[in-house]
């Protein structure tokens, strides 16, 4: 390296996808593409988001169809945010008496 070159400390870039959740658990998202239903994707978690998706998942987490955006690293399968809007929550049926 020449002298007085320096190495850039450049943040690794980051990517976004928009996609559907077909299962959503403590260890990871699968993830089906809006465009092309036969690419699936599978994200773990990175640390810091970890405890967000343990909220997610005691308010009911992402079901099936939900639409999810992914924030990732190219070329990792871990997660860096996760947003998108959950289905609702059901409800039990009442028990008849």
């Amino acid at each position: 390296m020449p002298v007085g070159a320096r190495a850039s400390a450049r943040k690794p870039k980051t990517a976004l996808l928009r996609r559907e959740a077909i299962r959503f658990d403590a260890a990871a998202i699968t993830m089906r593409s809006l465009d092309h239903p036969r690419i699936i994707r599978t994200f773990a978690y990175a640390p810091p988001l970890r405890e967000k998706i343990e909220k997610k998942l005691e308010t009911g987490g992402y079901r099936y169809r939900d639409r999810v955006k992914n924030r990732y690293r190219p070329g990792t399968g871990v997660a860096l945010a996760i947003r998108g809007k959950p289905s609702k929550r059901v409800r039990e049926p009442r028990k008849r008496e």
